[in-house]
């Protein structure tokens, strides 16, 4: 539904369907940041000793980046969503919010790129190949959360008494950039395992050649 929308016009069980989808919404951001916690901390230990004592590398960084900007941001999505704001907070917070979204997928991303990077033996090839796809999901990225994101029109909050900070989610320009946005880290994940892939079985074939020709030579010199 787009900003411009009257929900006078709608009945009640339009409005009871919009506050059931804002609640499940709300059960689910709650659910993913519990799992987040559970996570981290079962793992704790486990990273202390193989992350936190190593030496400092760009994949150590981006370990901690991937691992502990969504644990620190979740804390202010949760206060966003799940919580009753009235339209000048979330006209304030909304915006910010949803862009600090963002980084999730930068992070993630960039540690694929480098496994691939590294399994292809640093090839400049699938450096430029990988890369460019990589700027292109930051551009997505960026115009699916920073830009010309709206909040759900006011007189929801005022029929409500109060919701989630939540960008405009029925308009269907909204639900299409995040479909293309997940549709590029998708495309962008495959990529990357087809070159880990790729590269495996070309050392695989590699190798066979090698063995083969030294077993050649072997009963040669036989």
């Amino acid at each position: 539904m787009s900003s411009s929308i009257n929900l006078t016009e709608y009945g009640l069980d339009d409005l009871y369907t919009v506050k059931r989808s804002i609640t499940e919404a709300r059960y689910a951001i709650a659910a993913m940041f519990c799992l987040q916690i559970y996570e981290w901390t079962a793992g704790m230990e486990m990273e202390f000793k193989m992350i936190h004592k190593a030496s400092w590398t760009t994949m150590k960084a981006l370990y901690l980046c991937c691992r502990y900007y969504p644990l620190s941001v979740w804390i202010l999505i949760t206060w966003a969503y799940v919580g009753d704001h009235n339209v000048d907070t979330c006209n304030h917070f909304t915006r910010l919010v949803h862009a600090l979204i963002a980084p999730c997928q930068f992070f993630a991303q960039a540690v694929m790129l480098i496994r691939a990077v590294a399994f292809a033996g640093q090839d400049l090839r699938v450096v430029v190949l990988l890369g460019l796809c990589y700027l292109g999901l930051v551009g997505i990225d960026i115009w699916v959360f920073c830009v010309q994101v709206d909040i759900p029109p006011a007189i929801l909050f005022t029929v409500l008494g109060g919701t989630g900070c939540f960008p405009n989610y029925g308009n269907e320009g909204m639900g299409l950039r995040i479909g293309v946005s997940m549709l590029a880290a998708t495309l962008m994940d495959l990529l990357s395992l087809l070159v880990v892939v790729l590269y495996c079985l070309r050392s695989r074939l590699n190798r066979d050649v090698s063995l083969a020709r030294y077993f050649m030579n072997q009963g040669m010199v036989g």
